[in-house]
Order: structure tokens, then sequence, then C-alpha cells
């Protein structure tokens, strides 16, 4: 780690030289953008985006680490309501209040399917998981529920990897699920979008997060989402009307709503139809997210 981010910030130190404002994207980019700030005067922008948040509001080295960051912008934005509350109050007076910007998603590429694309889905329901690969993402509460009601769904695919991946393969086989369960690796953006087409519903069982972007990215698919209750997750998904959601790590529970999805074609029909009529209401674009970091970056190089 210390290596990584001292070469992280040789290279922040590198490019600002030219840049007007350097926006850190994570706690650990601002412990790289820091020194960039510091030699430059170039305004920092810090981009807090979830465990970050909850490590400074935790305590210990990563408060210490945090404040210092905090001490060096002229802005600090947050992902989600509750991690603006987390941290609000370890922030100099000169920062103000934290900010949340509307973050929203690439609806051109994040689509509901055209008639060819829903036509090849086929019969029965796919399910769909798309993260890193671990146990705080929890891939094997989902696993043991796509075993407790195998009986409600046809084929799941897990897009991503990670530290887990090999464990996690093995506790499929341990669970007997077969060839219905798919490990396709780390995708690109666009296949990614593709794979969001193709399924009927996305699951999203972790145990910790901040706002996550692929629940954004599977309502503007027009997909039925399963999420557990963490983070932003409850400011993301109407329970019930936009998607389901289900408390982090209950096993039984994420199965029942799995089963609800799965069985049902009519309420994932509905449930994607009024996840995508949402993100078009409330303009959750990427052209909306860059117009308010726009004002937020030209606010700072006033100063």
């Amino acid at each position: 780690m210390p290596a990584l981010l001292g070469a992280f910030a040789a290279a922040a130190l590198k490019h600002a030289r030219w840049a007007d404002v350097i926006h850190a994207n994570w706690l650990g980019a601002g412990i790289a953008g820091a020194p960039a700030h510091l030699a430059g005067r170039k305004p920092l922008v810090l981009t807090l985006r979830g465990d970050d948040a909850y490590n400074i509001h935790a305590g210990g080295l990563w408060r210490v680490t945090g404040r210092f960051v905090f001490s060096q912008c002229a802005a600090v934005t947050a992902v989600s309501e509750n991690m603006s509350s987390l941290v609000q109050p370890y922030l100099p007076p000169r920062c103000g209040p934290v900010i949340v910007p509307t973050f929203g998603v690439d609806t051109g590429r994040f689509r509901p399917p055209d008639a060819a694309e829903r036509a090849a889905r086929g019969g029965g329901a796919g399910g769909l998981f798309v993260g890193n690969i671990l146990r705080a993402k929890g891939v094997d509460v989902l696993l043991r529920a796509l075993a407790a009601c195998r009986g409600d769904w046809e084929t799941f695919h897990f897009v991503g990897a990670g530290p887990d991946t090999e464990a996690m393969g093995a506790l499929a086989r341990r669970l007997d699920l077969g060839d219905r369960v798919e490990w396709a690796g780390r995708q690109p953006g666009r296949e990614v979008a593709a794979w969001m087409r193709s399924a009927d519903f996305l699951v999203l069982p972790s145990l910790s997060e901040g706002r996550p972007n692929v629940v954004l990215e599977a309502m503007a698919s027009g997909l039925a989402v399963v999420a557990s209750r963490v983070g932003g997750v409850p400011h993301l998904i109407d329970d019930g009307r936009t998607g389901l959601i289900v408390e982090p790590g209950d096993v039984a529970g994420l199965a029942a709503a799995i089963a609800r999805v799965g069985r049902d074609a009519d309420l994932r029909s509905a449930l994607g139809r009024q996840a995508r009529r949402h993100i078009e209401d409330n303009d959750l674009t990427w052209d909306r997210t860059a117009e308010e970091f726009e004002v937020i970056f030209r606010r700072v190089t006033r100063r």
C-alpha cells in the first residue's frame, strides 16, 4: 500500500501541473492528491464513495488520515446523505457542509432491451450479480439463497472477479448449483450493459455499500432489482415499487425475494418499468452529474 500510494501521488503531482482542479474519488485518492494540492496550490475536491466514510466514522488511523485530507480540501462531496452525516463532524469549518450531488447513470448505454433482445432471453428467469466477488458483497449469502429457492430461477450469472472467486465457486459446487451458475469474470462497461439487457433480475446482497452504481445501472436497464438494506440503497429503491429490499445477511429473506421475482414475470416487468421511469423522472443521468460537479469546480476555482 505505501508503494501504491507513493506511485499514485507521483502521478498526481505530474498531471496536476496542467489542471485547474484536483478531483479525488475515494479517501485513498485524496491522500495521493493532497501533495499535488500542496505543491501547486490547485484546489482539491474529495468525493467519499463508501467504506472510506464508514472507516473515518469508526475512528483510528482512518480518522486521522481523513482529517488531514479534509484540511487540504476546498470541498468534500459524498455519494449519499448517510455518508455525509457520518463525516460532517470531522470537516474543518472552511469546507462547509458535505455536498451530496446527484450521481446518475449513462442512460444511453444502460437501457431496457429492445424486442429482439427481449425475445433472445428465452424462457425461465435469469438472474445477475455484477460486482467484486467478495464475502463483503454477500456472494456467499446469495449462493445459499439461490440453493434455497433453486426451483424459482433458471440460470444465474456472476459478472466480476475478486479474491474470493475460487472459494465462492467451491461453495456453489458444494450447494449443487451446478451448470445453472456461470462465473463470467470481469467485463468492460459495454459488456456489463449487454449482460443487464439479457437478464431478468439483478441481485446485490452486499453487507455494506455507499451508493452502488450497479443498482442505478440495473434500474436504467429496466431490471427488477433485489438489494440489501445497506448504505444508500434505501434512497435508490422504493421497496415494492421500483425493486425489493431485504436485510443484509438474511439468507431466508433473500431467497424469498428471489423466489418472488423469479416466479412472477408480471412483477419483474412492473418493477423494471417503474425503475426506469424513476431514473427518467428524477433525471438521474451523467449529464446532470457533470453539471452539478461543474458548479462545484467553478466555485472552488474562484476562491
